[in-house]
């Protein structure tokens, strides 16, 4: 299998026009933003890290782990080994 790799440049400018109007969902989504040098309104952002219900109901006012909020919500067992990207 061939992967091809594409420049920073190129990917930033990718995602920034696939998420630009959008409302952008995932699980602590500003670690994500920070490594691509992104911005995104934060009135359009849906982060199930900082969800209130989660945060009580999995991880006592903290920050819940991904594997702890899809567990419990979709009772499905996530990320039991190494991570692999691809």
């Amino acid at each position: 299998m061939t992967y091809v790799a594409y420049s920073f440049d190129d990917v930033q400018k990718k995602v920034n026009e696939i998420i630009a109007g959008r409302i952008l969902v995932g699980h602590a989504v500003h670690g994500d933003l920070a490594v691509l040098k992104l911005v995104h309104p934060k009135e359009k952002i849906r982060d199930t890290a900082l969800y209130e219900p989660f945060r009580g109901k999995y991880s006592g006012g903290r920050a819940p782990a991904l594997k702890k909020i899809v567990e419990g919500e979709l009772k499905v067992a996530i990320q039991n080994a190494e991570h692999d990207s691809v």
